[in-house]
């Protein structure tokens, strides 16, 4: 039997290379399979005697976990494993040993538990953290009457009760935290871990007190020599700022081992009640319960000792018109209450054997010596109860919790024993401080419905809208108020009821269709929900919205000067965004598995950087070095808008927002979803700080923006979303942008998108090579300005070299191209441009690595040369509604992108898209003699950006009946494809898909019929 070399030091159990348990053993649960299976065995006297196999998603060696970090879980999982061998399926939360399905209580524990954390995010606690906070959520709350939600889960103004503490935390500079959880737990890990990536969990097996409860954080905390300090709370808490801030300051300036917040006893009457040395300090906590036991105890004394023939049923009458229940009855006098129950006799000797003498008193510590006091003196004489937040040094905390005993009236481990245990220490002197609250809203906490009902009241007020639009007036525009800017429980009922007024914008935005009216209705409500539980309600909210885009004819042209045809299209960006009084700018997603939350402050990332001009900063290494190490995050988008923005408003510090983001756009799909986050962001910036640009202006800014991405494209994606138009096509040109002409999208066709599944990721390593098309396209550019000085004047984009703007005869551009080589180095390049060329493409070249072989510069400015005149081309004909002239084009269009094609064989091969000499001169001279077919237009060009299995996706969406033109869409390397499919053959054209290409690669079908709609802007209702 072979060991992990990585066994943790003292564990008996080791994790198996292969699968041991006996044969014949649960066979039903496919014994043997390695594949999801986790398998341990279990060691006595150097012999293997039992196994253990987890099956169910389980990443890390969990058991190992369990014996560094939680030592109860690891001791119960012996416990089970001492009996036998066992199976815990965690896919189906069901436990097996080799005879069936074991229901064995502790066993199920042990289940709960590791399927628990299992679901842990993978983190621990940063070790050199200067303070951390341990909040306590492993309590029932069966008071709060909810068999689904867990307590700590409750909203509060609608925000759930442990993200609003965290968030009150994390106010005063405490940014690491140990979540404590048991019963539902995974319910608070789900609730947590959605919004946050800053917090450890650990699970409490035995659910034995809140002293049981903190001692899990202190496994942790001892298992990472944590040396700080450790606020310690319970997850049903809401604690003002200032009080936490008092908290921590009064512990710093005195130096103390423990700070106890205290309150009036008329602020919670039944909490534990703060016992004082004569000198003031906190030496003690006594629990309410464990007062009225004395109380009790010494009434039972009493009544025994003066009428001796007092009945078992009195004596039991009188505990239970105090303790509410015979099973808390039981716990605070076990043995007393067995006997009381059979209505057996007892003597006063024998009562007090059952309860001591002792149990009818307090004794407190004094200068003198030990002194009793009874349970109605320690009453009155304890104004103060405890308002269960603490402040530990992590040595007094970790060694206090150690020592913390169960011999209490509810026989459990209560942390409060924790002052007791310090006060006492003998072997240091441990400075205990109190620290009053001031007034009953500072700290409160709920254990039933209508103690968070008060909280919610208190809260719902604090953070009522008229404050909020006070302070901002004189930013944001007044008018824009009513309809744009609403708190967002508001908003919730707009769309939850849907009024005509309101269903009516929608439709100005979307259109007419009832199932894409309520789709959009639902995305809105989804969205509004997640910023509703991530920054709570009555906080006011506008709603930014940014379609995606499909660019009909024009592809990887725009930021040449070219001409585009595009279309906004029914899948978007909303961007629901708060109001700050600050420059952060924090953002959630509704998807938040794949995009956790991020928060960056405009002006801190302002000081990181070379702030020159735009282009300078973004070339500067500083900012290379960023993208590098943070490629692939989704927060870059939202740096991209904002520090454009600020770069242009140089002088003013624009203030953020609170941010959920809903997307529908598919990612990496051709379809601009990252632009679509640019702009929407974009949009909500310039509203929240009254900012006013001309749309030309913002498209612009929101291109530019965009390079701190990495990419260099230009700013078509973002017109296109800016300026789209419901039922439209846009014919745009570029440099300036401008709409050349707005074209009805034709009638008898639908545009079908068409997801690869191959994802190029902007921010990934799809960048350099769409880089290096860019920069092909500036190399052919300065090769030809260079080669014909006649032209410089006139060429002031790559667009314009075209036969027309230069006064050449259609031919004649033929020539033009024969003069840019099919590949050149950057070395040849630089050999032969002046300094002023030389120091452009410097700038060009540093966005990328040089590719192997050279720049294929021909092959792609005939792409270009050729797409700008499609383009034109493609507008003028699908106006005039020749849908099949305009669908040919497409399919030119695409094979400009192909780097595959069928032989005659049927086999896929390299596509040949070269454009040697030969082909240029034939080109010229049959355009020469009147041959059609030669034009510009109608020559693909060789641009390359497609892949093999899009090849394969157009070739045989070419194949089906109804199909009249099909291409790539976007930027390329992956993504969609779009097709002009005639209305009747839609619904077969998407069986056949899913038949001819989808069922053969094992993809799931995603086909999406796409329909114009509104460009982005701010929602109103």
């Amino acid at each position: 039997m072979k060991k992990k070399s990585d066994t943790p030091p003292g564990s008996r159990f080791t994790l198996l290379e292969s699968f041991l348990l006996p044969a014949g053993s649960v066979t039903a649960l496919e014994t043997g399979r390695k594949n999801g299976l986790l398998m341990y065995g279990y060691f006595q006297d150097n012999r293997t005697v039992s196994y253990l196999v987890i099956k169910g998603k389980v990443n890390d060696d969990i058991v190992a976990y369990c014996s560094e970090y939680s030592p109860e879980i690891y001791s119960v999982l012996e416990q089970c494993m001492e009996k036998g061998s066992l199976l815990l399926d965690f896919d189906h939360n069901e436990a097996y040993t080799p005879s069936g399905k074991d229901t064995r209580p502790l066993t199920l524990a042990l289940l709960d538990a590791l399927g628990t954390v299992a679901q842990f995010p993978k983190r621990t606690i940063d070790a050199s953290s200067g303070i951390v906070s341990v909040i306590l959520c492993g309590g029932k709350g069966t008071r709060m009457q909810s068999k689904d939600l867990h307590k700590v889960c409750f909203p509060i103004a609608g925000r759930p009760a442990i993200n609003r503490l965290i968030d009150q935390l994390e106010s005063v500079g405490i940014h690491e935290h140990i979540v404590v959880v048991g019963e539902k737990g995974r319910q608070v890990v789900n609730e947590v871990s959605e919004i946050r990536d800053n917090v450890a969990y650990v699970f409490q097996i035995n659910q034995n007190g809140t002293g049981n409860a903190a001692k899990q954080a202190a496994h942790l905390l001892k298992a990472r020599s944590f040396k700080g300090n450790v606020l310690v709370i319970y997850g049903d808490k809401v604690v003002e700022t200032s009080a936490l801030e008092r908290l921590l300051g009064n512990f710093r300036e005195s130096g103390a081992d423990l700070a106890v917040m205290t309150a009036e006893k008329t602020f919670w009457p039944d909490s534990g009640r703060v016992v004082f040395d004569r000198k003031g300090r906190p030496i003690d906590i006594v629990e309410k319960r464990d007062i009225q036991k004395m109380i009790l105890a010494r009434r039972l004394h009493t009544l025994k000792r003066e009428k001796p023939k007092t009945s078992p049923r009195m004596l039991l009458r009188e505990i239970l018109d105090v303790i509410p229940s015979l099973a808390k009855a039981h716990k605070m006098f076990p043995g007393l209450i067995e006997v009381l129950e059979k209505n057996t006799a007892l003597s006063f000797g024998e009562l007090n054997t059952l309860v001591p003498e002792r149990d009818t008193f307090y004794m407190v510590d004094t200068e003198t010596g030990e002194e009793a006091i009874s349970g109605e003196a320690l009453e009155n004489t304890t104004p103060a109860i405890n308002a269960a937040v603490y402040l530990y040094s992590a040595d007094a905390f970790i060694d206090s919790l150690f020592r913390i005993r169960s011999d209490n009236a509810q026989k459990e481990e209560y942390i409060t024993d924790t002052v007791r245990i310090l006060a006492r220490d003998t072997a240091q002197s441990r400075k205990i401080i109190p620290v009053p609250v001031r007034g009953q809203y500072e700290v409160m906490s709920f254990n039933n419905p209508e103690e968070l009902l008060k909280i919610e009241e208190y809260y719902s007020r604090k953070e009522s809208q008229p404050s909020f639009e006070n302070s901002c007036f004189g930013r944001i525009d007044i008018k824009h108020l009513n309809k744009a800017l609403r708190p967002v429980d508001e908003w919730l009922r707009i769309f939850e009821d849907l009024n005509p007024e309101v269903k009516a914008g929608l439709a100005g935005v979307y259109g007419g269709d009832e199932d894409v009216l309520e789709e959009r209705r639902e995305a809105y409500h989804q969205a509004l929900l997640k910023y509703l539980r991530v920054f709570g309600k009555n906080k006011p909210v506008i709603i930014a919205r940014s379609p995606g885009r499909v660019n009909l004819m024009g592809r990887h042209v725009e930021h040449r000067g070219g001409y585009t045809n595009y279309m906004t299209i029914n899948r978007e960006v909303i961007l629901v965004a708060g109001v700050r009084e600050d420059d952060v700018i924090t953002i959630h997603n509704v998807d938040a598995q794949n995009f956790r939350p991020r928060s960056f402050s405009v002006g801190e990332e302002l000081s990181r950087l070379p702030w020159d001009d735009w282009l300078n900063m973004i070339n500067s290494e500083t900012v290379s070095s960023m993208i590098r190490s943070s490629r692939g995050d989704w927060a870059n988008y939202f740096k991209a808008a904002a520090l454009r923005l600020q770069e242009k408003l140089k002088g003013r510090l624009l203030f953020g927002f609170d941010g959920v983001l809903s997307g529908q756009i598919p990612l990496a799909a051709g379809l601009s979803s990252s632009s679509a986050v640019v702009v929407s962001a974009a949009e909500a910036l310039t509203f929240i700080n009254s900012l006013s640009f001309v749309p030309k202006e913002f498209v612009d800014l929101c291109g530019e923006g965009e390079w701190f991405v990495g990419t260099r494209g230009g700013s078509g994606d973002h017109a296109a979303m800016k300026f789209g138009e419901r039922g439209n096509i846009l014919h745009m040109g570029f440099h300036e942008v401008r709409i050349e002409d707005v074209i009805p999208f034709p009638e008898g066709v639908s545009l079908v998108i068409l997801q690869s599944h191959q994802y190029a990721k902007k921010s990934g390593g799809a960048m350099q090579i769409f880089n290096e098309k860019v920069a092909t396209y500036e190399i052919a550019y300065e090769i030809v300005r260079l080669r014909f000085p006649k032209f410089r004047e006139r060429l002031a984009y790559f667009r314009d070299i075209d036969a027309g703007h230069l006064c050449l005869e259609p031919h004649e551009i033929y020539d033009i191209l024969l003069a840019i080589p099919e590949r050149v180095s950057r070395k040849e390049l630089l050999g032969i441009l002046d300094n002023e060329g030389k120091n452009r493409m410097g700038k060009v070249f540093s966005t990328h690595e040089e590719p192997g072989g050279g720049y294929e510069a021909r092959s792609v400015a005939l792409f270009g040369m050729a797409e700008i005149a499609r383009a034109r081309e493609f507008a003028r004909i699908i106006k005039q509604g020749d849908i099949e002239r305009a669908a040919h084009l497409m399919n030119i269009s695409h094979d400009g992108d192909r780097v595959t094609r069928l032989n005659e064989k049927g086999e896929r091969v390299r596509y040949d898209n070269s454009a040697p000499d030969s082909l240029m001169r034939s080109l010229r001279d049959r355009l020469k003699a009147g041959d059609p077919g030669a034009a510009l237009h109608l020559q693909p060009g060789g641009y390359g950006c497609s892949t093999p299995l899009i090849d394969e996706m157009v070739d045989t969406a070419l194949t089906i009946d109804g199909v009249l033109g099909v291409q790539l869409s976007g930027a390329g390397l992956g993504g969609c494809i779009m097709a002009f499919v005639k209305n009747g053959a839609v619904n077969d054209f998407r069986m056949k898909i899913e038949t001819l290409f989808y069922a053969k690669h094992g993809l799931p079908q995603q086909v999406l019929i796409c329909t114009p709609i509104s460009g982005s802007g701010i929602f109103s209702a």
